[in-house]
C-alpha cells in the first residue's frame, strides 16, 4: 500500500513541476484581458447643465488622456 501511495506522490510531484510553465501564458492572457477591459465614466456635456455622456476607454486610454497626449479614439460613447 505504501509503494502505491508513494508512485501517486511522485507522479502529482512531476505534474506539478511541469504546471508551472504552462500557468505562465495564462497569467500573461490574465493581465492582456486586464489591460484590455474598458473602463466606462460619465462625463459632463459642456452645452447642456444635466445631461451626460459615458465615456469607454481603456486604462492605457485613460492615462494617455490624463497625461494631456491628445487621444483623439473615445471608444465608445453614449449620451443619455
Amino acid at each position: 500500500m505504501i509503494p502505491v501511495l508513494f508512485s501517486v506522490m511522485l507522479l502529482a510531484s512531476d505534474a506539478a513541476a511541469a504546471s508551472p510553465a504552462s500557468a505562465v501564458p495564462a497569467a500573461e492572457t490574465a493581465t492582456e484581458q486586464k489591460a484590455e477591459r474598458q473602463i466606462c465614466k460619465r462625463e459632463p456635456i459642456a452645452s447642456s447643465q444635466y445631461r451626460t455622456k459615458r465615456v469607454c476607454l481603456t486604462s492605457e486610454q485613460w492615462k494617455a488622456r490624463a497625461r494631456g497626449d491628445g487621444v483623439e479614439d473615445l471608444g465608445s460613447v453614449s449620451t443619455k
